[in-house]
């Protein structure tokens, strides 16, 4: 027969692999959206990039 510590140990221990597989799903879950936030970060810098490019010729054209 199981005695009460032996129960809780076993408790305790399918609560930490529970606890330890919730951790890894949401941590494949942040890196995907760390990937999207790159993706989005680094088409904003091609954009203002462009931008800048438009204002430096404007800036070049009003100096002359």
């Amino acid at each position: 027969m199981i005695d009460l510590n032996e129960l809780l140990l076993l408790l305790l221990y399918i609560l930490l692999i529970i606890l330890v597989i919730i951790l890894i799903i949401i941590g494949i879950k942040l890196i995907k959206t760390l990937k999207k936030v790159d993706i989005v970060i680094d088409d904003v810098n091609d954009k203002m990039g462009k931008v800048d490019g438009v204002f430096n010729i404007i800036d070049k054209t009003a100096d002359y």
